[in-house]
């Protein structure tokens, strides 16, 4: 109960030499106790500038729960790690859940808005388009 305390969750931004290395990032991962929720597929980009004389590189990024205390030594061993070109670890905000139901109004009634009425439709606006001589005599009465 007091480890489910300590846990926050975290992502990490990875640009790695292949495909392949995916499985160190992991295994780093699990090594140092973290849990991983959700991964984003691997794919190829070019850098922005060389590094380690690439220039191109596999980017892919890992969201996963962890101890706040193992963070640093995670955090070495990812620099360390000669697979990973650059990396960025963030502390992530949860991910809220999705509302299924419509916000009520204060008396507890739903209040549903269409999209006629929040926009003007085309009937309203006039079917057919508007001559310039036209536009510039609604301006000059706008105007007066």
């Amino acid at each position: 109960m007091q480890d489910e305390e300590l846990r926050q969750e975290y992502e990490v931004g990875f640009l790695i030499k292949t495909e392949t290395d995916r499985a160190v990032i992991s295994q780093l991962l699990a090594q140092h106790g973290a849990t991983v929720l959700t991964e984003g597929p691997l794919r190829l980009t070019t850098l922005s500038y060389t590094i380690e004389k690439l220039d191109q590189a596999i980017f892919g990024w890992i969201r996963f729960s962890s101890i706040r205390t193992s963070i640093p030594a995670l955090e070495h061993d990812l620099k360390m790690s000669p697979v990973v070109v650059r990396f960025l670890l963030v502390k992530a905000e949860p991910i809220p859940e999705p509302r299924s139901q419509a916000p009520a109004a204060e008396d507890g009634n739903v209040e549903v808005t269409t999209e006629s009425e929040s926009a003007p439709s085309q009937q309203s606006l006039g079917s057919t388009p508007m001559s310039n001589e036209d536009i510039e005599k609604k301006i000059e009465e706008i105007l007066k």
